[in-house]
């Protein structure tokens, strides 16, 4: 290795260092064959991570280019979660994997830089950027000369946002020179900033008071949580870097301190918590050999336990802190709240964290139903590195991860005003508008939304992006991604599953599940993602994208239209009312929402009308099986929902005796063990019956009763429990007079 890039690197490293930002360095995958051998002299090899990318054909196998280097391997993207790095090494020249881009931008301190291994395809390209370095060159003209270049959009738009970023630096290709872009000249109106006076202008003391103001105040609000009044749990959010995990393990520090104190501290992974640990106080705490457990002599102790064994031990607990929360399952933060009411929730909600969006669009929401005087705060001001750095900005950018719909609330006055369109890769890669404007939608909207979806919906030549707009205002959005038509050796593959799709989601589900080879040769359109701006929702926006999507389909001859969501009672009845019909519920809960998923089709090609029905007639016989079983913990709104809106139940039991067998009930003449049976029948032959004087007559409340009873068969102690019920008479007094109701209702001359 030359002896001018090592000097220059070192000179480069110390001046981030001063200025307390991080530095991205890029280089092309030719250049780093030429000088890895010497790698492990430039920089101490305990500083160093690596997550180095082979061919494409052996994309899975992460391994260290030596002994020096420790393996970060992409499968395991969560352990990066709160932890920080001086130097990482990420490979993108064979594959870039944004969602790890993403969390790396976080992981950096100040001082530390990232090297971004380019694709060889970038060698002149990066050639170029001396000139931009040296002021030969302006930016405009580096975007033009690098969009003909054929590697990653996304990785075009980090570089393309980081082109102004002054703690960029290159090791060009040709001359094997090492440039530094702390000298980068203004590359408008080409006049120089030379390194003092780029010094004076970003340089900040590290120490700086106001750099810790807000996590002051976050920790005397965690040290409240565990001291003051109950039932008031703080949900603790901010991007990394801004010090929740530090802020988390001072806290703990100040109430072990105090008294004898037990906390609990759980995370996806115990390496999240290097960062907590780290600034527990040693002289504190005496840590033990046989767990993460660390005691005080005070009694009081802090104490790393996996949260599926919280869930299932419920060890007791002073304080429960949990960080990294949207990487957990809503589910099981549910099963949490249901049992510790002084928690602290500490995550970060950029999109890229385990479930996204999830944690803040629904358990935030069930947190406060649960407990209505939960508290939120935010950090929002770095604490791993200065306020001038430019990284993590630019970078959230590049991946739209801070973006807004527009600045100015859309004005509706007539849905006849939204235009419906499909928007092309070429229209979406050249209109920063248009696509920022999509990704913000489906990235607020949506829990599910990570980098890798604008990838996607960039590069995916099956993955359509629909649109109402008005004027250039996108309204709503939905990504419909093409399947099906597959080939007989694909089908026979999913018959033995032998085989996993990516990407054909429905023919899969069909196939391997429900065991019908012919739907494989079907050419479906699915709607991936579907969102509209939150302040137009409730006013038939969604319904009237799903018409003209509907409409598409018909002119691409689609032959069904199809969905899969986590579902609830809500999202489940937009589906119904718009003419799609539920096939199938998954065997297990979404782990991002902790809802069970559904799939549901409607049919476009009307040669095929036939083939749903069937799906149809087998899924509604096991959902009635299997609701306690498997479905036990089904919400009792969506059963009511299919049967309400989807079944056409046609009982083989009732008739004129049966009739008087459920009278003889109503009139204390049968026990409810003799009849259940009939009542079950009375409940699906009544709530299917599509009369609205049947439905709307009997308030929601009593169906809901029945099913609970009925086809869930739950304890007289739950029933008793949701119900307001004192017992076993009341039960059946409702019962009873329910059945005279529903008697009442059925005209059919064969009741």
């Amino acid at each position: 290795m030359s002896h001018q890039i090592q000097q220059a690197f070192y000179d480069w490293l110390k001046n981030l260092e001063y200025q307390n930002i991080r530095g991205l360095l890029l280089i092309t995958e030719k250049t780093w064959q030429q000088l890895k051998i010497d790698w492990q002299n430039i920089y101490p090899e305990s500083t160093i991570s690596l997550s180095y990318n082979t061919e494409k054909s052996n994309q899975n196998n992460r391994k260290s280019l030596s002994a020096d280097l420790s393996a970060a391997s992409l499968f395991e993207q969560q352990l990066l979660l709160g932890n920080e790095y001086q130097i990482y090494i990420h490979n993108a020249s064979s594959q870039f994997d944004v969602n790890l881009f993403a969390a790396l931008c976080g992981g950096i301190k100040g001082g530390g830089c990232l090297f971004l291994i380019l694709p060889n395809q970038l060698n002149n390209w990066l050639h170029q950027y001396v000139n931009l370095i040296n002021n030969h060159l302006k930016t405009k003209q580096l975007i033009h000369f690098l969009q003909p270049i054929e590697v990653s959009p996304v990785l075009k738009r980090i570089l393309k946002f980081n082109l102004t970023n002054p703690a960029v630096s290159i090791i060009c290709p040709v001359t094997l020179k090492f440039y530094s872009g702390l000298v980068l000249l203004d590359s408008e109106n080409n006049t120089s900033k030379n390194n003092s006076a780029a010094n004076a202008n970003i340089c900040q003391n590290k120490n700086n008071s106001k750099n810790y103001q807000e996590q002051e105040k976050a920790i005397e609000k965690i040290i409240r949580v565990a001291t003051g009044h109950s039932k008031r749990p703080l949900v603790l959010t901010a991007s990394r870097g801004r010090g929740k995990s530090a802020a988390l393990g001072i806290a703990s520090n100040v109430l072990c301190n105090k008294a004898s104190f037990k906390i609990i501290v759980t995370a996806p992974n115990v390496q999240n918590l290097n960062s907590y640990f780290k600034h527990l106080d040693k002289t504190l705490f005496q840590q033990s050999t046989k767990d993460k457990k660390y005691n005080c002599n005070n009694g009081s102790s802090v104490q790393f336990i996996p949260i599926d064994r919280i869930i299932q031990n419920q060890p007791e607990a002073n304080l429960l802190l949990i960080d990294e929360a949207a990487a957990f399952p809503v589910n099981q933060l549910t099963q949490i709240i249901a049992h510790y009411n002084r928690i602290i929730f500490s995550s970060t909600t950029d999109g890229y964290e385990g479930n996204g969006k999830g944690f803040e669009l629904r358990f935030q929401k069930i947190l406060l139903k649960k407990f209505p005087q939960a508290r939120f705060t935010s950090i929002a001001r770095p604490i791993r590195w200065s306020v001038n750095d430019k990284l993590e900005n630019a970078c959230f950018n590049a991946l739209l991860l801070n973006s807004t719909n527009g600045t100015q609330q859309v004005k509706l006055n007539n849905l006849s005003e939204l235009k419906f369109d499909i928007i092309d890769k070429a229209e979406l890669t050249s209109n920063e508008s248009y696509l920022s404007q999509v990704f913000s939608l489906l990235i607020n909207a949506h829990y599910q939304t990570r980098p890798a979806d604008l990838e996607s919906i960039l590069t995916n030549p099956k993955l359509t992006v629909a649109v109402l707009f008005k004027q250039k205002e996108v309204v709503a959005v939905a990504l419909l991604n093409q399947e099906g038509n597959l080939t007989s050796e694909t089908i026979n593959q999913l018959n033995h599953s032998s085989v996993r799709l990516k990407g054909e989601l429905i023919p899969q589900s069909i196939i391997c599940n429900l065991g019908y080879s012919k739907a494989g040769t079907y050419r479906y359109l699915r709607i991936m993602r579907i969102a509209t701006l939150p302040y137009l929702q409730s006013f038939g926006i969604g319904s009237l994208l799903l018409k003209n999507i509907q409409d598409y389909a018909h002119l691409q001859q689609i032959d069904f239209l199809g969905a899969s969501f986590a579902c609830d009672s809500k999202i489940l009845n937009f589906w119904l009312k718009n003419h799609y019909s539920i096939y199938r519920i998954g065997s297990r809960k979404d782990s991002s929402t902790g809802l069970f998923t559904c799939d549901v089709l409607m049919t476009i090609n009307a040669k095929l009308k036939s083939f749903l029905p069937k799906l149809l007639t087998d899924f509604e016989a096991s959902l009635i099986y299997n609701l306690n079983h498997q479905f036990i913990t089904l919400e009792n709104k969506i059963v009511y929902e299919i049967i309400r809106q989807q079944f056409e139940y046609n009982s083989l039991y009732l008739n004129s005796h049966t009739r008087n067998e459920l009278k003889a009930f109503s009139n204390h003449q049968r026990s409810f063990t003799q009849i259940n049976w009939l009542l079950k029948e009375l409940l699906l032959t009544c709530l299917s019956n599509k009369d609205q004087n049947t439905l709307e007559s009997t308030p929601q409340v009593d169906w809901l009763f029945l099913i609970d009873c009925l086809l869930f068969y739950k304890t007289e102690e739950t029933l008793s429990r949701i119900y307001q019920l004192t017992g076993k008479k009341q039960k059946l007094k409702r019962l009873k007079d329910l059945t005279t109701q529903l008697l009442n209702f059925s005209l059919s001359s064969e009741l």
